[in-house]
């Protein structure tokens, strides 16, 4: 998934459908947290994501101030932990490919 925005923007979500081998994810009583990282791994973003459809998997995440300060392309992934505290990240096979365009002006 990719996924673009420009730089120093705050209205534009990151939305997503969580699925896996099953299908849509049900994440009826879990916490879900977005991850973003630079490409060598460090982590600049982890916060709690905002579930809009529980039983059809529906998250997105509201870049905030500060979010989108630094232009660049950025890993994320959505990290799930289910009312049995076990935990599933997604996407499971790669990450979300954000992409921070420089701003004008």
């Amino acid at each position: 998934m990719n996924f673009t925005i420009k730089q120093g923007d705050t209205r534009k979500p990151l939305k997503v459908e969580l699925t896996n081998y099953n299908g849509l994810v049900d994440l009826t009583g879990c916490a879900v947290r977005f991850l973003m990282t630079t490409h060598d791994f460090k982590l600049i973003i982890n916060q709690e994501a905002e579930i809009t459809d529980a039983i059809n998997g529906q998250v997105w995440h509201v870049f905030g101030f500060g979010g989108t300060d630094n232009s660049g392309v950025f890993r994320g992934e959505f990290e799930v932990t289910f009312p049995d505290f076990k935990k599933e990240t997604f996407p499971e096979s790669d990450y979300i490919s954000i992409t921070i365009n420089k701003d004008l002006g």
